[in-house]
C-alpha cells in the first residue's frame, strides 16, 4: 500500500556523501540501485551500488584528435562509456523544424560497455578509446560479401555478419581476426535445450546463408530467424536438399 518508495534504506556508513560527507540511503533510478545522499535535492552527491562515486555530466578527458568529451556512465546493464559525436550540419527539414519551434534532434553519441569486473573510477581515456573502438570491422565475407565485424554486448564478446552472431569464448573482440571469425561463424549455432541438429543441409541457393536441419519432439524443422518452420513427417532428412529446404522457407 506504499504509494511512492523514495528510498530502500541506509547505506552502509563507509561510504558517505562524495560531496558533502553527509550518511546516504539507497535509491532505485533507471540504471538501477544506487546510493543518494539524504540531503538531496540541497546536495546532488551519488554513488553506485557498489560504492564507487558516480559524477555528474563531468568528462574524465576528451578524444585526442576530435576533442570530444568522453564520460563514464551507468545504465540499465551496467557501466558504459560515452562520446559525443561530430555534429552534422542541418538539413532543410531540420531548420524549417527548428524555426516551427521543434528544435534539433538529440546530439548523436557512441557507447560501449566496460567490462564486467573493471573498477570504473579508474577508467582512463585510453581504455575508453579502446572500449569505443568496438563494433570493429574485420573484412567481407567471401561468401556473403557482407561486412564481417565483432563487438561486445548483453552477453558478452561476439562476432557477426549479415544477421548472424557467434559468442567469443576464446579471445577477445579487440584482437580477433577476420580468418577467427569467420571460423566461428562457420560453426552451427548450438541449439536450445531438447534440439538437436540433424545435418548440415549447405546454402540456401538465393541468400546464400547456411540451411541447417534441427529436430525436437515435434518433428524435424528448419529456421527461419526465430520462427521454426516444421516439415511433413514424409519428410526425409537424409535425402532433403538445399533447394527443397528454401521452398520450405518460402
Amino acid at each position: 500500500k506504499l504509494p511512492k518508495a523514495t528510498s530502500l534504506g541506509d547505506a552502509p556508513p563507509e561510504f558517505p556523501c562524495p560531496l558533502c560527507g553527509s550518511p546516504m540511503e539507497y535509491k532505485l533510478g533507471r540504471g538501477g540501485v544506487f546510493m543518494s545522499c539524504k540531503r538531496y535535492p540541497d546536495c546532488l552527491g551519488a554513488r553506485a551500488e557498489d560504492g564507487a562515486e558516480i559524477k555528474g555530466d563531468e568528462p574524465i578527458g576528451h578524444h585526442p584528435d576530435t576533442g570530444a568529451p568522453i564520460y563514464v556512465k551507468t545504465g540499465r546493464y551496467g557501466p558504459y562509456v560515452e562520446m559525443d559525436l561530430p555534429e552534422n550540419p542541418a538539413t532543410p527539414e531540420e531548420s524549417t523544424a527548428k524555426k516551427r519551434g521543434r528544435g534539433r534532434p538529440k546530439k548523436a553519441a557512441k557507447r560501449a560497455s566496460i567490462p564486467p569486473g573493471t573498477d570504473v573510477s579508474q577508467v582512463t581515456v585510453a581504455d575508453a578509446l579502446k572500449y569505443l573502438s568496438l563494433p570493429r570491422e574485420l573484412g567481407m565475407h567471401p561468401s556473403t560479401g557482407k561486412p564481417v565485424f565483432a563487438s561486445t554486448g548483453r552477453y558478452g564478446p561476439c562476432v557477426g555478419s549479415d544477421g548472424e552472431f557467434r559468442s567469443i569464448k576464446n579471445g577477445d573482440p579487440y584482437t580477433i581476426t577476420l580468418d577467427e571469425a569467420l571460423a566461428l561463424l562457420a560453426e552451427p549455432k548450438r541449439p536450445p535445450r531438447g534440439v538437436e541438429i540433424v545435418r548440415d543441409i549447405g546454402k540456401h541457393p538465393k541468400t546464400g546463408k547456411a540451411l541447417v536441419l534441427y529436430k525436437s519432439k515435434a518433428g524435424l524443422f528448419l529456421k527461419k530467424g526465430l520462427r521454426r518452420i516444421y516439415l511433413p513427417e514424409t519428410a526425409d532428412a537424409d535425402a532433403l536438399t538445399a533447394d527443397q529446404a528454401a521452398e520450405y522457407l518460402k
